[in-house]
């Protein structure tokens, strides 16, 4: 949670893509959130509002943009951690139980982590 302070109660308003666009505008040109933007208005035009409704958001830092091949990538390597987290659990039980098998699993959760890896050089080598 983060350690600016959370307001109790939200009101969603729908709003065309223009007006939305040029609160936007207007928001980032005082360096505030969208939101903070219109609780300032808002504030200002109702009686009772408080200090606590006046206060400024910062603006959040937008997360890059990442490409559909980048997003393909990164689901590869989180694909390839749950399956060698599952393999090494499946190796510790065989084993634990004493199975033969167990020596093919450590090769597979090997070749697994090596794929992973792989991955990851290939997401940093190609990510913008």
């Amino acid at each position: 949670m983060s350690d600016v302070r959370r307001l109790e109660r939200q009101i969603l308003v729908r709003l065309s893509p223009e007006l939305a666009d040029a609160i936007e505008a207007a928001a980032e040109g005082r360096g505030i959130s969208s939101a903070a933007f219109l609780r300032s208005i808002a504030s200002d035009a109702v009686a009772g509002a408080t200090p606590r409704d006046r206060q400024r958001s910062p603006r959040k830092t937008a997360r890059p943009v990442i490409s559909a091949e980048e997003a393909e990538i990164r689901g590869v390597v989180r694909s390839l951690g749950i399956a060698g987290g599952a393999a090494v659990q499946l190796t510790k039980t065989l084993r634990e139980q004493g199975q033969p098998e167990h020596a093919a699993a450590e090769v597979v959760v090997r070749e697994l982590r090596e794929a992973a890896a792989h991955a990851r050089d290939l997401v940093r080598r190609f990510a913008p």
